[in-house]
């Protein structure tokens, strides 16, 4: 028989001398897929003031239920505008205040397009017989037809499987090449992930001895991250009458893109060996 191969699209129609198709496969399969670059929308977030506050007697040193706590909230929805709410006619040494909220959103994984998929296969093959069947002359013998331009003389070793050819010493037949009917196509790409860290929340708390929030405060830095008790700068305030905050403050956290990562490869299915005669 006759053997071509090359790319499919310049496979040549069986010559006329062989112009029954014995056979149609490819060989060489293709690459891994290139996957689109992976991002993350960037986090966004908003924070609120705490609600919840506790006045100590005794420092953060002495813990929570040293000397009565008593609260000290703030009104719900509070903006940190001057509030009497809860204000306390007793020595106060520490406050204990509820985490600062954190609302945070994004850092959601994006793909960006992939780049061209890879041919399944690059090598296509067309086996060519002739229509009288390859008799010979010499009884026991088998013929191929002449070789045409661009063709092989080949002859089927086995009809299915990859195995090596005779040696020169058994057949003139000797150059291998095994193609494949079919293939199990598993390429694909791996899913984006953004791997997240939260962001932080910070701001100042100011209370006074008052009710109007006037006169020098006393000034607690608060932040997401830090423990719930702080001490109050100096002396005891005899009392704590109101209170006051700025607006807390968001910093937002980390977000690593990561996946998008070639998975899977072409496994070539039912093998069939050609051996053909060496190039000349």
């Amino acid at each position: 028989m006759l053997l071509w191969f090359g790319h499919e699209s310049d496979a040549p129609a069986c010559p006329e001398n062989a112009a029954g198709v014995a056979y149609e496969g490819h060989a060489d399969a293709g690459g891994p897929l290139t996957c689109g670059a992976c991002t993350c929308t960037p986090p966004a977030g908003t924070c609120g003031l705490p609600v919840s506050i506790t006045a100590n007697a005794g420092s953060c040193a002495a813990g929570p239920d040293a000397g009565s706590p008593a609260p000290f909230d703030a009104p719900a929805g509070w903006d940190g505008g001057c509030t009497a709410y809860d204000g306390i006619d007793a020595g106060v040494a520490s406050l204990t205040t509820a985490p600062l909220t954190l609302n945070e959103s994004g850092c959601t994984p994006l793909q960006g397009p992939p780049g061209p998929t890879p041919d399944l296969w690059s090598t296509f093959a067309r086996a060519c017989v002739s229509s009288a069947g390859g008799s010979c002359a010499s009884t026991g013998e088998t013929c191929s037809p002449a070789a045409s331009s661009g063709f092989r003389q080949c002859v089927f070793f086995l009809a299915e499987g990859d195995v090596a050819c005779p040696s020169a010493s058994f057949s003139p037949y000797t150059e291998q090449h095994t193609f494949f009917a079919s293939a199990d196509d598993t390429r694909e790409c791996s899913p984006c992930t953004c791997a997240s860290a939260p962001g932080t929340c910070s701001t100042e708390l100011w209370v006074y001895a008052n009710s109007m929030c006037s006169g020098k405060p006393a000034d607690i830095i608060l932040a997401s991250a830090m423990p719930p008790c702080s001490d109050i700068p100096g002396p005891p305030l005899p009392t704590l009458g109101s209170k006051s905050s700025r607006p807390a403050t968001y910093t937002p956290g980390t977000c690593q893109p990561g996946g998008g990562v070639p998975l899977g490869v072409v496994v070539p299915l039912m093998p069939v060996t050609f051996c053909c005669l060496p190039s000349p």
